[in-house]
């Protein structure tokens, strides 16, 4: 400070205080403690409600899913596949045997003889399909165990699970509902 002046804050040689960017009611952005925010994260029970519950794009569990969050799980072929299996069969499963099984059904042939295809299908349910369905409560994936079962509000999908399998599977295939 050669002119005898204090630095602006803000400048390169003194970083801003955090108080600059406060809000007028004192809140600091994006800072916990900031009650209403943390009332909207909780749904019933003070349970934590997922970002997509917050947005609005669903209700809670207990007012079950929207009709545009069960067709948007369902618009995808390998995604009904996971469902089709998981209500095939005993849950939970374990999700290398869900992949096998939804490979079988999109290949045709046995998953053993399909090594690639099999490692691309879990892939592709482990990070998008599981996650996805888990996220408004129809499964529910345990991943020290690497299993994946039907949750709470898979029942609200079967209805339409059971039309899409009319056309996902050919008269003579059987169909998995």
């Amino acid at each position: 400070m050669p002119d005898g002046r204090p630095a602006a804050a803000g400048t390169a040689s003194e970083p801003r205080p955090v108080e600059e960017f406060a809000h007028r009611d004192g809140r600091r952005p994006g800072h916990a403690d900031d009650e209403r925010t943390e009332k909207r994260a909780r749904g019933p029970a003070g349970r934590r409600e997922s970002p997509t519950a917050m947005t609005g794009e669903r209700s809670t569990a207990d007012d079950g899913l929207s009709l545009d969050v069960v067709h948007d799980l369902l618009s995808n072929r390998r995604r009904r596949r996971m469902l089709y299996c998981l209500y095939r069969y005993a849950n939970p499963m374990q999700l290398p045997d869900v992949a096998d099984q939804v490979t079988e059904w999109e290949q045709g042939s046995s998953a053993d003889e399909l090594l690639d295809e099999r490692l691309h299908t879990y892939t592709d349910l482990y990070h998008t399909h599981v996650p996805k369905c888990a996220d408004v409560g129809v499964v529910a994936y345990d991943q020290h165990q690497d299993t994946v079962e039907l949750d709470r509000n898979a029942a609200q999908l079967r209805p339409y699970l059971e039309r899409a399998a009319e056309r996902d599977f050919a008269a003579d295939d059987a169909a998995p509902l």
